[in-house]
């Protein structure tokens, strides 16, 4: 079993990134390398990621904490099954906002916050080393505040349920979470749930193939094309519907 280093790595990038205001540029004459420039939401902190890479990594731990609500609490699948789009997609500030899945939301933040504060239950991937609030961020629950708004308001996002909601009620032998690759239609890395005496996380490589024998849920996070400010012209060739459109359900 891989100990999944890239979502170790997202988890540093979401933790970091959330402590992002719109205040203007700090900066060091003295040493570049400290400088710290405090952009919106969508820009980058320290890691050096692109805003398509911060995008894609966010979207990545949406999907994995969605995955992980429904796989530890298989009785929220029977209230999502039928919210779902002929598509077998719902958008996330419906899925966030709307009052017939308040403990969804009220379970979804709950393991956001533990992501963020640096706890976890056994057999949970740890985050960084020595995670804690950033001294930048005011509290855990602002910088929570400030991801929803980055998934709900700042850019239109939806889950994608290629194989639907499989075994509502129940539980399944596995889960896999995974986010659009944004840079093209074709694969990403992924995260299997697998149930065992201590839940376990395998990396996992989702594409049309995978999906197509994947015969349980799998949830898939990627964005909308919509009024501003979700034109996304720097995705302009990319179809998000595309990816793993193929697979046969």
């Amino acid at each position: 079993m891989k100990r999944i280093p890239q979502l170790i790595l997202m988890t540093c990038c979401l933790v970091m990134a959330s402590c992002q205001t719109n205040d203007e540029v700090i900066a060091d004459p003295q040493n570049e390398e400290t400088t710290f420039q405090k952009e919106s939401y969508n820009g980058r902190f320290g890691l050096g990621l692109s805003d398509t890479e911060l995008f894609e990594a966010r979207n990545q731990w949406l999907a994995y904490i969605t995955v992980r609500v429904l796989r530890e609490n298989p009785q929220m699948k029977n209230q999502l099954a039928p919210m779902l789009s002929p598509n077998n997609t719902i958008a996330v500030d419906q899925l966030i906002s709307n009052e017939d899945l308040g403990h969804f939301n009220t379970l979804f933040q709950g393991v956001l916050y533990q992501y963020i504060a640096g706890t976890r239950e056994d057999g949970e991937p740890k985050t960084p080393p020595g995670a804690a609030v950033p001294t930048c961020c005011g509290s855990i629950d602002g910088i929570m505040a400030g991801l929803i708004d980055y998934w709900t308001v700042d850019n239109c996002v939806e889950l994608y349920f290629p194989n639907g909601i499989i075994g509502t009620g129940t539980i399944e032998t596995s889960m896999v979470s995974t986010a659009h690759p944004l840079i093209d239609s074709e694969t990403n890395n992924g995260f299997k749930r697998v149930l065992s005496n201590r839940p376990t996380v395998d990396e996992v490589t989702v594409n049309e193939l995978f999906a197509g024998s994947y015969p349980f849920t799998m949830v898939v996070a990627r964005p909308v094309f919509d009024n501003d400010p979700c034109t996304y012209p720097q995705f302009s060739g990319i179809v998000f519907e595309e990816f793993l459109d193929g697979i046969d359900n």
